[in-house]
């Protein structure tokens, strides 16, 4: 028996690493940390997160001891930790970043519309109307732009922050943007802004789509975890009885195995790979001023 639970958590943990690396973020810039131990380590995760872990390992438990199926405890807490990452709604910060470029752009399109104004003071004027994903990016922007960087270091160094392709496209047109006189300004930026404008629909109608297969995904893990639940409540009688013993358990572990390795297939083909950065680094001369 000891064989069989050994190979059935052994199965069942390279599923939760394979679902770990396939659904967490990386890390926008490489960080180094070393030499936390575990207690510091626990100490950095959220009440939230803690809680669920640990309401997890204790139904786990008893599951485990109403239906003598020993390999539960491990079952039911990966389940209730990993099953929101795997069936919950994709990440919006994509699509609620271009919204905010589409608002901000049409915001700098308005002000620069009198005619009065550059581009460097447009950014002034606009930077408090910001959209809050930007606002940080945008004061850092105006702080650069006011001291004594010019507009193209700065507006280059506002896009290696902000990290995303869309971004690189918007300052590529206000970097020649700067260089236009007022009627100018004003027809490119809002050329930007219907540019932005296509691309969140596109956005908009491509997450529509993906919805239906999640929504797919939900119902047969509701179907798995109420034949689960049966086999846990009905686990002594003689038809359910086999996944008590040891075959039985590896058995169960190959089904749910699989099962988890379908939701992880789904949730990388749903990922949206984000495009290519076009401004890959900012004008090293003035890299670090601020």
């Amino acid at each position: 028996m000891t064989i069989y639970a050994a190979l059935s958590g052994a199965i069942l943990m390279a599923g939760i690493v394979m679902m770990v690396f396939a659904v967490r973020r990386a890390p926008e810039q490489p960080r180094t940390r070393s030499g936390r131990s575990i207690p510091q380590r626990w100490a950095t995760v959220t009440r939230r997160t803690k809680t669920t872990i640990l309401v997890g390992l204790i139904l786990g438990v008893v599951a485990a001891a109403v239906s003598g199926i020993v390999i539960l405890v491990v079952v039911v807490p990966a389940a209730v930790i990993g099953l929101p990452l795997l069936l919950g709604k994709p990440d919006t910060r994509e699509r609620d970043l271009l919204s905010a470029l589409e608002s901000w752009t049409r915001s700098l399109s308005s002000a620069a519309e009198t005619g009065s104004f550059t581009l460097r003071e447009v950014i002034t004027i606009t930077r408090g109307s910001a959209p809050p994903i930007l606002r940080v990016g945008v004061d850092r922007l105006n702080q650069r732009i006011s001291g004594s960087w010019s507009n193209a270091a700065a507006l280059r160094q506002f896009a290696t922050e902000m990290n995303s392709a869309h971004v690189d496209e918007v300052v590529i047109y206000l970097i020649q943007a700067a260089e236009y006189n007022a009627g100018g300004l004003t027809k490119a930026l809002d050329g930007v802004a219907e540019m932005l404008a296509d691309e969140v629909k596109l956005h908009l109608d491509t997450a529509i789509e993906r919805e239906k297969p999640r929504r797919s995904l939900i119902t047969m893990t509701g179907i798995i975890t109420v034949v689960l639940a049966g086999i846990i409540l009905f686990s002594h009688t003689g038809q359910i009885g086999l996944y008590r013993t040891p075959l039985g358990e590896v058995i169960l572990t190959i089904i749910l195995a699989v099962f988890v390795l379908l939701l992880i297939w789904a949730k990388a083909q749903a990922r949206r790979k984000p495009d290519a950065r076009i401004i890959l680094t900012a004008d090293p001369s003035r890299v670090g001023e601020s």
